[in-house]
């Protein structure tokens, strides 16, 4: 199976995050699965790992634009549900725009703690993930686990390790020179550099310093797998991974502005920028409460279908 030739589209996951859509040729049809892969670590420490119940909230604007348009090519909104308790349970809700798309991703998991010969405590979490897509249009949902995109995404991953295309190549592995610096508003800015793509991505500053955006880029992650998957032509997602687990391990703070430069020199094309831009905040409001409620509600009634089925609009539409 090979990949096609370097083109440029907007993505709708693109909102949430800051990825790039460019190329690829045919995505794998992965049906829906009621079986959900299992996600486990084991961590380290001194002593018991204490756990306190807490719910908490935030939520991001998001919205993209092409090239130097004032108007956004795609808007969406985030909602973050984290239940921070053990056993836990965490939601983030996707409501894309146009078209009108909601994403729930619900995170659900428990950490047990035992005591080893050498004295110290080993925490171990195992996890399941859950990505369910509604479309209010037609009435519909579908389910997708996490061992089904995984393994579509290292298939991908292969796939564009072997292409002659230098974008689609580096996509598969790549690596970027990293800097930051900060600009006289006292803004931080991180620049991910490549020849052929590169990211500038200014890090919030409007949330508290000790907020916990693990279940952000948890998030970012789940979508730019999950953007490929759905739409055959787009970028594999590992650069903008890559960027999400520098962020989170060295910034550890999401961003609030994105510009990223595609300089595709296969056919010596003029750079393509695109730029997003995230607001957040850490309250819902009670709009926000009653999208959530629905979206409940819809994951009850709305008709169940199969991912093939509920892709087939989307693949039709490409012909």
């Amino acid at each position: 199976m090979k990949l096609a030739s370097v083109r440029v589209i907007v993505p709708r996951k693109l909102a949430i995050g800051f990825a790039v859509a460019t190329a690829m040729a045919s995505a794998l049809s992965l049906g829906a699965s009621d079986n959900v892969a299992a996600d486990s670590h084991t961590t380290t420490a001194e002593e018991p790992p204490s756990v306190i119940p807490a719910r908490t909230y935030f939520r991001v604007e998001s919205k993209v634009f092409t090239e130097k348009a004032t108007q956004p090519s795609s808007e969406s909104l985030t909602l973050f549900v984290i239940d921070s308790g053990n056993p836990y349970r965490n939601f983030a809700y996707d409501f894309l725009s146009s078209p009108s798309e909601i994403t729930v991703i619900d995170t659900s998991g428990q950490t047990t703690t035992r005591k080893g010969v050498d004295g110290r405590y080993r925490a171990s979490t195992v996890e399941d993930v859950r990505i369910k897509l509604l479309d209010p249009a037609r009435k519909l949902r579908t389910e997708l686990n996490l061992g089904d995109l995984q393994k579509f995404s290292e298939q991908l991953r292969s796939r564009a390790a072997r292409q002659t295309n230098p974008l689609l190549k580096f996509a598969a592995d790549p690596k970027f020179s990293e800097s930051s610096e900060q600009n006289d508003a006292g803004e931080t800015c991180v620049r991910f550099t490549s020849p052929l793509l590169a990211y500038r991505v200014w890090l919030t500053s409007d949330v508290p310093e000790n907020a916990d955006f693990d279940r952000y880029f948890d998030f970012c992650d789940f979508s730019a797998q999950l953007n490929s998957m759905m739409h055959p032509g787009t970028l594999p997602p590992f650069p903008r991974m890559k960027v999400d687990a520098d962020l989170r391990l060295k910034a550890g703070r999401p961003p609030a502005r994105v510009e990223v430069t595609i300089s595709d020199d296969a056919k010596g094309a003029k750079p393509i920028v695109l730029r997003s831009e995230h607001h957040f905040s850490t309250q819902l409001t009670a709009e926000d409460q009653k999208r959530i409620d629905e979206a409940n509600d819809q994951l009850k009634t709305f008709k169940q279908v199969s991912w093939e089925e509920y892709l087939r609009p989307i693949q039709q539409a490409k012909r």
